[in-house]
């Protein structure tokens, strides 16, 4: 194929996906430097149309607990000099987080993962300390996804990644979960909102807190073409690579 072959039908398939509604996927909403300091924490950035929120029983946003590595789980985009999360715990804070995205975009968008960082905490070494929660799982509650109470995944026994006050601001551990996996209905039409649930446990002590921060949504259009879409666009593909070989 020839170097004008090529930018043609490069030029078609561009064409063509975009009437198929072919996206890239973006960040919905994002907490990490959690500048709403009261709740429900509104997302510190949401995609223009986006609203989301962030509730908990009970306001706990501290400093200087944080995570470091620039990521939301692993999607990169947060910043690395934030020094501010959320305690989970039973005194103080909560062990259940509900996170809400709502669309008014005026499209449909496809919801496709749920991002964060999470540290579980101890007072010391000894293997009597008292901890804070190491496991949790995630759940869609209900909204304009489904079904409803569908659980997207469960973590236990996880290793504990802050000792006393010691990597308090660091490089906390990434999960990432892709909600296909689960979830049969991904498209959150214009006007609708999903709720997510994230529930934390495995606490010895009530008074010790485990830490999240870098919590991420990520999805993308959802445009479905229509027939006469569709055909329009294998009839320009075809038109254009006719027209580059005459």
């Amino acid at each position: 194929m020839t170097t004008g072959h090529r930018k043609i039908f490069t030029a078609a398939v561009c064409v063509l996906l975009t009437l198929t509604g072919v996206s890239q996927a973006a960040i919905l909403a994002s907490w990490d430097e959690w500048a709403d300091a009261n709740q429900p924490y509104v997302a510190d950035d949401v995609l223009a149309g986006f609203s989301a929120q962030i509730g908990m029983n009970a306001d706990r946003v501290i400093s200087p607990f944080g995570s470091t590595d620039g990521t939301f789980g692993t999607v990169s985009g947060a910043t690395t000099s934030d020094q501010y999360a959320v305690l989970v715990r039973q005194t103080g804070s909560a062990l259940v987080v509900d996170l809400t995205l709502t669309n008014n975009t005026g499209i449909d968008y496809t919801v496709e993962s749920i991002h964060f960082d999470f540290a579980p905490r101890r007072n010391n070494t000894s293997t009597t300390s008292g901890t804070g929660p190491n496991s949790f799982t995630l759940t869609y509650l209900t909204g304009g996804l489904g079904p409803d109470n569908t659980q997207i995944a469960a973590e236990s026994d996880l290793p504990y990644h802050i000792t006393a006050n010691d990597n308090n601001n660091s490089d906390f551990p990434d999960y990432d979960y892709d909600l296909s996996s689960a979830l049969s209905d991904l498209i959150l039409g214009d006007g609708e909102s999903a709720q997510f649930q994230l529930v934390f446990s495995d606490q010895t002590d009530l008074n010790v807190s485990s830490i999240l921060d870098n919590v991420a949504i990520v999805g993308s259009t959802a445009v479905i073409p229509t027939p006469a879409a569709l055909t329009g666009g294998l009839v320009l593909l075809g038109a254009m690579t006719l027209g580059r070989r005459r």
